[in-house]
């Protein structure tokens, strides 16, 4: 191989290796950027979902039958809203601690490509290292590397299930996707092999042209030694260095010769510094970059004081400003701080432990406006520095307390209607009902009625009124009120009034019913009592008017019979006859009276009777009476006769 050719490849492997060092360097850079990342996402959306999930309930979970509970519903509801709105979650379950320290399935809503696992399936023992974090109580735990299977990429994530005495319940398992990770990692690494061969293909062609440059005078030399050696004593060479075949050329310019060799040595050593700075500041300029533009803050700050000695422009922009330069030396202290006593707590946990994981606190900005941050920060240079990273979570923290908020108030809404409130599967078991409607149902609270009521029987005493029902929402979703007929615990049947509409349960992928039950027996005697009575009030006015139009046409004869026993007086009549005719008189009189008693009744039962008072002699009238008597006394052989004791009044009002 000729000597240029040598020079080109020395100098062409020279530029390769320094390219792919910086390469390489740049790589790691942004892999360990890019799971950091990933691992603050993952530890962030862990500790969400445990928030989320009651321990003492999912402690509880431990037998494949706890699937029937509202419990398990309710958990895996949750963690099945995670994986749908979470980015990247993958396979998301609970775990639950038996009583002798073992971990088993608590709530598995199969989210990963396995089959879910029952309650009481028996776990795996956690890795030492994640086990003994999560003793320590210091938050989630995330995985140190990556696991694959046949869906990718994942990091793992373990969240510990606290409750309000600080005891572990259990455990909640995440796993995030890490192919976005993995993918730009293998795109950056292939885009930097493409630009390396293209500085390898640069570094050639540079290398031909330096060598070509570097071993011309040496050839020139050589040329000079063989035209000497031919005779030539007049030639004329140029060397770049002192060796054999100049010690021969002396007399061709060997000063002139070396000072070229010396100087294009010093050049080639300028040109090699200088491409050495050009790379290092590309890659501190990109470092920057990464560092001024990561989306989360990082700051780093004196101790105990809290002066700014460097942030990025993320963590200055959380303060109010511009750009980080704007932020340096500003005091992080207890002034900046919507409760100031967080500052001391931070500083206490700093030097008890060296770091802080996840600590929040209300914070104000140079404005004076506030908002909610998380610290995540440790003690470096021997204590006298914080370095850490800072993220503001106040929508979440807002949307957190909205729901709760949300939650309370249709709760108590829920807890103290009067009407019967209750959800239930499509001709299935209650799954959530409140007190009115266990006191409807005869029994003393929701829980004892959900234990006790295995399906939604006791809402319908009659089987057709409970298929109509079902019926009615299977057909138009709605059943806008039925009467039915209800079975209370003590086995009292009542009436009742229902509606009911059917919705959409997305995590269980079926429908259920919400609906709401009155008891309407008192109503519906009230409405029977006043039916009835209105009937009574039909039935007396029929008979009084019935009263009237009688008496009515039988006054019409009676007043002909009166006439005639008149005109039959006014003739000639012995004494017996006249007897006859006046006894005659006396009882169509009696009659005429009783029909004009008949007319009072039927005025007094409509409300239009009204009472008079006149004179009238009693004599009379008992005589009269038993004149009209004495006719039907005397066909049964008896013999009528009246008394007045002495002394009665015979001229009365009344």
């Amino acid at each position: 191989m000729s000597l240029r050719y040598r020079l080109a490849l020395y100098l062409a492997l020279l530029a390769t290796c320094m390219a792919a060092l910086l390469t390489f360097t740049l790589y790691l850079n942004l892999r360990q950027q890019l799971r950091d990342d990933l691992r603050a996402r993952l530890h962030n959306a862990a500790n969400l979902a445990a928030l989320q999930i009651d321990p003492l309930a999912n402690s509880k979970i431990l037998r494949p039958g706890d699937v029937e509970t509202p419990a398990f519903r309710r958990i895996r509801s949750i963690l099945q809203r995670i994986h749908d709105h979470a980015t990247d979650v993958g396979p998301l379950y609970t775990l639950a601690m038996t009583p002798d320290g073992r971990l088993v399935v608590a709530v598995d809503p199969g989210l990963s490509p396995e089959p879910a696992r029952p309650p009481g399936t028996a776990h795996p023992p956690l890795p030492a290292a994640v086990e003994k974090k999560l003793q320590a109580r210091e938050g989630p735990v995330i995985g140190d590397g990556f696991r694959t299977d046949q869906e990718g990429a994942w990091l793992s994530g373990w969240s510990p299930l606290v409750d309000a005495d600080g005891r572990i319940r259990g455990v909640l398992r995440m796993d995030m996707s890490a192919d976005s990770v993995v993918w730009r990692e293998w795109n950056f690494l292939l885009r930097s092999l493409l630009v390396l061969a293209g500085f390898i293909l640069l570094a050639w062609a540079l290398g031909l042209v330096l060598g070509k440059g570097l071993a011309e005078p040496i050839e020139s030399l050589k040329e000079g030694a063989l035209a000497i050696a031919a005779g030539d004593l007049t030639h004329r060479v140029t060397v770049d260095a002192a060796d054999e075949i100049g010690e021969l050329a002396e007399a061709f310019n060997r000063m002139t010769g070396e000072l070229s060799a010396s100087r294009a040595n010093v050049e080639q050593e300028i040109a090699d510094r200088r491409q050495a700075e050009e790379a290092l500041a590309e890659s501190e300029k990109k470092y920057r970059t990464l560092y001024s533009d990561a989306y989360v803050g990082l700051y780093k700050s004196g101790f105990p004081g809290g002066e700014i000695i460097a942030c990025n422009n993320r963590f200055a922009q959380m303060l109010g400003f511009a750009s980080a330069d704007k932020a340096l030396g500003l005091s992080l202290g207890r002034e900046r701080y919507g409760d100031p006593r967080r500052r001391d707590d931070l500083k206490a946990e700093l030097i008890e432990k060296g770091y802080v994981d996840s600590f929040e606190a209300l914070f104000l900005r140079e404005d004076r406006s506030t908002f909610w941050i998380r610290f995540s920060a440790r003690l470096v240079d021997d204590g006298a520095a914080v370095e850490g990273m800072a993220v503001d979570f106040t929508r979440e923290r807002t949307a957190i307390d909205r729901l709760k908020d949300a939650e309370k108030k249709y709760r108590g809404i829920f807890e103290n209607a009067l009407e019967g409130i209750f959800q239930c599967g499509m001709d299935g078991p209650f799954l959530s009902v409140n007190p009115s409607m266990a006191s409807i149902l005869g029994y003393g609270s929701p829980e004892e009625l959900l234990e006790t009521v295995t399906d939604t029987s006791a809402l319908f005493a009659e089987e057709e009124e409970k298929k109509e029902f079902f019926s009615v929402l299977a057909r138009t979703g709605v059943a806008s009120g039925m009467t039915v007929r209800f079975i209370r615990a003590d086995g009292e049947r009542r009436w009742g009034w229902i509606q009911a509409r059917t919705v959409d349960d997305e995590p269980a992928g079926r429908s259920r019913v919400e609906g709401m039950l009155q008891d309407v027996t008192e109503r519906r005697e009230a409405e029977a009592l006043q039916k009835a009575r209105i009937e009574a009030d039909s039935a007396n006015r029929a008979k009084s008017e019935f009263l009237a139009a009688m008496s009515h046409e039988m006054r019409t004869p009676m007043t002909a019979i009166v006439g005639m026993n008149d005109l039959l007086g006014e003739t000639v009549l012995n004494q017996e006859q006249e007897h006859y005719v006046q006894t005659l008189k006396t009882a169509a009189d009696t009659l005429l009276a009783l029909i004009g008693d008949i007319q009072d009744l039927a005025k007094l039962e409509s409300g239009r009777l009204t009472l008079e008072r006149i004179p009238f002699n009693l004599l009379e009238m008992v005589e009269k009476t038993c004149e009209t008597m004495a006719v039907a006394a005397h066909e049964e052989n008896l013999e009528l006769a009246c008394r007045v004791k002495p002394g009665t009044p015979a001229h009365l009002v009344g």
